[in-house]
């Protein structure tokens, strides 16, 4: 039998939101619940900040059958740059320009206001230059062999808990994969055995607290693995 793991390749996410409170939130820095598109489609990418001209971005994401698909576009500020091709799901936004970009990075659907898009699928805060968000797709073909995940929060009072709900969505069904509860703690987690999310399949990474707000951050580490090599 194949090795898998010499026909693959290693996902990490590490993502935070600073200000997670007591309605369910995903842990990114946007602070709001992420919602997957529902169709490929053509988006567009902004920046919040109108001086944030010529500066080049890497959207890496899927089509509409999961295939990976990619592209590099140039933020024209707050008025947008539309993507050349469409995409289903945004997995990654990498800045790779050398220029300063002074702007959050937005990219997504529908009318923008102050560069923030009706409907935001990616997200870069101002100065990080890559996405930090606990979501991904799986591409078609692949399986993604979860290994361990990270859990870390820090809030304004000993007896306040936050509580993280790291979700996978397969064939339109929600699981919850773990559930972890902390009070300005650090907690990993390792999947033993590891756990195996199909093709097609979103995770994501929500939070809330039980009491104002927190900062919060999570992991999640694996390996995407082609199915072929799988089954062989």
């Amino acid at each position: 039998m194949a090795n898998p793991y010499a026909f693959s390749r290693q996902i990490f996410r590490s993502a935070y939101n600073p200000t997670v409170g007591t309605s369910e939130a995903t842990i990114w820095p946007k602070n709001t619940a992420y919602v997957f598109p529902s169709s490929a489609s053509i988006m567009t990418l902004y920046s919040s900040s109108v001086f944030d001209m010529g500066m080049t971005v890497l959207v890496e994401g899927l089509d509409e059958n999961y295939n990976e698909i990619s592209e590099v576009v140039t933020l024209f500020g707050q008025v947008g740059a539309a993507t050349q091709q469409s995409y289903l799901r945004i997995n990654d936004l990498t800045v790779i320009s050398p220029t300063v970009v002074r702007g959050d990075i937005s990219i997504g659907t529908g009318t923008a206001v102050a560069g923030i898009p009706a409907n935001t699928y990616g997200y870069i805060s101002a100065g990080d230059n890559i996405t930090n968000s606990a979501v991904y797709t799986v591409p078609a073909g692949y399986t993604l062999r979860l290994a361990s995940g990270s859990i870390s929060a820090g809030g304004s009072s000993g007896s306040q808990t936050v509580t993280a709900k790291f979700r996978s969505r397969i064939n339109g069904v929600n699981y919850l994969t773990a559930s972890i509860s902390i009070a300005n703690n650090y907690q990993f987690f390792p999947y033993n055995p590891t756990l195996d999310i199909p093709e097609k399949s979103d995770i994501f990474n929500n939070a809330l607290t039980s009491s104002n707000t927190s900062a919060v951050s999570a992991t999640f580490n694996g390996w995407l693995i082609k199915n072929n090599i799988i089954r062989s």
